[in-house]
């Protein structure tokens, strides 16, 4: 990677353990400031593919998730096909909530044309501008990508959980009558770990780590209305196995008295925000914008851009 003198990145190395000459191959540069990680990648075309999206997701976990993030390189996967390494890579992004930005072939020949060249990022892709044209000196084409840092980038709070699906556990149920469990000896205290070691392992392999969105507690939620919501949830799930009309009747009048309690909830919670605040036009204008989910038209992040 070569980057100019003229900026605040520094290269990271602590993950230089996940590094396999041919396999995966990668540096690292970060900038303070802005909170963004770049990673330049490459990949073999004959590297175990399982292999590299284990050290992939490896060094992805081991990001903070709250950082933003560009990853990019040669890997050899053509990203337009349908194959299980493409989905595999597919998959990962959409973990990660990243984004693939190159939609056209970057390796054009007589025959063929590919996509194995990726930029993928965790930005909004209206915030990318990417351009490809041939480089005149190689059989990929050139890909000039410029990130803007003039918007709010906003990543979802994820934290990471396993994912306790049927398809993960059946294939933990293959993998363990598969495993070779001969080597039980009668060393109880010996083999009782090793045992618990290699069904961790087992385990580790079908429920891998994910992250996951944190779902964000509404400003003016309170105790009162989550528990009322679950109970919602309990009585409509019930109302499927009723007949009785007083209970329908009952389910349907606790509705309307929540829906009537949120509405209530939300304009004391936004007339209270507005009354106190100092500029009562300007927050007024910021909480229908939040209330429509629309980006505020102020930002106070410095401009820069990335190329």
């Amino acid at each position: 990677m070569i980057m100019s003198t003229n900026n605040d990145f520094s290269a990271v190395t602590k993950f230089d353990n996940l590094l396999s000459e041919k396999v995966f191959e990668f540096s690292i540069v970060y900038h303070n400031t802005l909170d963004l990680y770049i990673v330049c990648i490459y990949k073999t075309p004959d590297a175990d593919v399982q292999i590299f999206c284990q050290k992939l997701l490896s060094l992805l976990e081991s990001l903070p998730l709250i950082s933003k993030l560009i990853l990019c390189g040669d890997l050899n996967i053509d990203f337009s096909s349908v194959c299980a390494a493409k989905e595999s890579f597919q998959s990962i992004f959409d973990s990660f909530g990243m984004v693939m930005h190159i939609n056209s072939p970057t390796r054009i020949t007589k025959t063929s044309s590919s996509i194995i060249d990726y930029v993928v990022s965790t930005f909004d892709p209206e915030l990318v501008d990417l351009t490809i044209f041939n480089s005149g000196f190689s059989d990929h084409e050139a890909v000039l990508t410029k990130f803007s840092l003039n918007h709010k980038n906003k990543r979802v709070p994820r934290k990471m959980c396993r994912i306790f699906g049927e398809k993960n556990f059946l294939n933990f149920k293959n993998l363990c009558l598969r495993t070779d469990w001969d080597f039980l000896s009668d060393d109880v205290n010996t083999e009782f770990s090793r045992f618990i070691k290699s069904l961790s392992d087992l385990a580790s392999n079908s429920f891998p780590l994910r992250p996951i969105k944190i779902k964000q507690k509404k400003p003016w939620s309170t105790k009162g209305l989550r528990l009322s919501s679950k109970n919602i949830r309990s009585l409509s799930h019930l109302k499927k196995f009723s007949d009785s009309v007083f209970f329908h009747d009952y389910v349907r009048l606790y509705k309307k008295i929540y829906h009537k309690t949120i509405k209530a909830a939300k304009d004391l919670y936004y007339n209270k925000r507005i009354s106190n605040s100092g500029n009562v036009g300007k927050e007024t204008w910021y909480t229908v914008n939040e209330i429509r989910h629309k980006a505020s038209p102020s930002i106070t992040i410095p401009t820069h851009r990335i190329t």
